[in-house]
């Protein structure tokens, strides 16, 4: 029994880096089967892993698991590059991708608190008018509109 606890865990591992190395293709998740595929995608990180099983296994048991961390690792990249680089595409994308996902109450949230966020980097009157139209009732408003006035 032990030894194939540390067969399995060996073959995990390897699967793990080979992911890690190549990428893993659909066709490689399907010569191993959804089970080991689901495995793999747990342990891996990305999305685009979660992309592949979903592709290579449209009928698996596991699909709708690997869809809830797709959602998952989908928002997190999405989110720190909105947070690094005040870039939403990959957030409006992540809406638009995800219509009922888990995090898309969160992503609207972050797509308003990262718009009054450049703005307040620019600060400008511009900047922040641009934020209120996109966000009137915004968590932000308030800020926005008392910087207009400052800045005025």
């Amino acid at each position: 029994m032990k030894r194939r606890i540390i067969l399995l865990l060996v073959s995990v591992f390897t699967l793990a880096l080979f992911a890690q190395s190549a990428g893993v293709t659909g066709e490689y998740l399907s010569s191993l089967g959804d089970k080991k595929s689901y495995k793999l995608v747990q342990k891996e990180q990305g999305v685009e892993i979660c992309e592949t099983f979903l592709q290579a296994f449209p009928e698996s048991k596991y699909r709708k698991k690997v869809y809830a961390i797709y959602d998952m690792r989908y928002y997190i990249e999405a989110y720190d590059v909105a947070t690094k680089t005040f870039d939403l595409d990959k957030l409006e994308s992540y809406l638009e991708e995800f219509t009922i996902g888990e995090y898309r109450v969160k992503a609207e949230e972050a797509i308003d608190i990262i718009s009054f966020q450049k703005a307040k980097s620019e600060n400008t009157i511009e900047a922040y008018e641009d934020y209120l139209k996109k966000f009137p009732e915004g968590r932000a408003s308030a800020m926005a509109q008392k910087a207009i006035v400052t800045l005025k």
